[in-house]
């Protein structure tokens, strides 16, 4: 069965420009990376 739920792990101002986040969902680990930083 496969599930297409989201699920919040992150809010964009919590990851800097450049940098990444090490995140761990539903026992799958999965890395976010905010490449250009946060734009309006």
């Amino acid at each position: 069965m496969v599930q297409n739920d989201f699920v919040e792990v992150a809010k964009v101002n919590e990851i800097p420009a450049g940098k990444m986040k090490h995140i761990e969902v539903n026992s799958k680990e999965i890395m976010l990376a905010n490449l250009e930083g946060f734009k309006n």
